[in-house]
């Protein structure tokens, strides 16, 4: 069984040498965390508001900063998904997914197998 809930950030980056995304702009970021295992006595696998609080509290160091300051590695969306991913693995046991959109329709997703 797997549960999920969806935040949101605004943060901006570059991508030096990139033709579009070379230049200094942002973006609001739609992410997802998936958590998965056994319900528990209350038939819950954790609790939604858990889920907030741990998830809420390692974003905040992402939101309405530049990206590029934070990450090691350039500030794709495919790098902040798996940074936001090995960042909340120790908080959040039983997590199975993240999925990070950039604007409409596009996105990266870490997570481990199935």
């Amino acid at each position: 069984m797997f549960i999920g809930r969806e935040f949101h950030i605004d943060s901006a980056h570059q991508l030096p040498g990139h033709p579009r995304c070379g230049t200094l702009h942002g973006h609001t970021y739609r992410i997802a965390v998936e958590l998965g295992g056994a319900q528990d006595e209350r038939g819950m696998i954790l609790d939604f508001a858990d889920l907030r609080r741990e998830t809420e509290a390692f974003l905040e160091h992402l939101d309405h900063v530049y990206l590029n300051d934070v990450l090691e590695k350039p500030p794709t969306v495919e790098n902040i998904a798996d940074y936001i991913f090995q960042g909340l693995k120790e908080r959040l046991p039983g997590l199975t997914r993240v999925k990070v959109w950039e604007g409409h329709g596009k996105y990266a997703e870490v997570g481990e197998p199935r």
